[in-house]
């Protein structure tokens, strides 16, 4: 995983951790989601380190 994919998200985790800390105060079972959102984008935005086919013919995709 790169770090560099993960730091332009930083925006996304702050969002999400300040949205775990303020839901825990008002119904902790509900902070529980906002956690596994945050799993759920790491996830997500996880940057592989991908070998490309050496075969000429094929395509590569931008996504798997």
């Amino acid at each position: 995983m790169r770090l560099q994919t993960l730091s332009e998200a930083r925006w996304i985790f702050a969002f999400l951790a300040l949205a775990v800390v303020a839901v825990w105060f008002v119904l902790p079972w509900l902070s529980v989601f906002f956690l596994m959102l945050v799993l759920v984008t790491l996830a997500f935005l996880r940057d592989p380190v991908r070998a490309p086919p050496t075969v000429p013919v094929l395509l590569v995709a931008a996504a798997e």
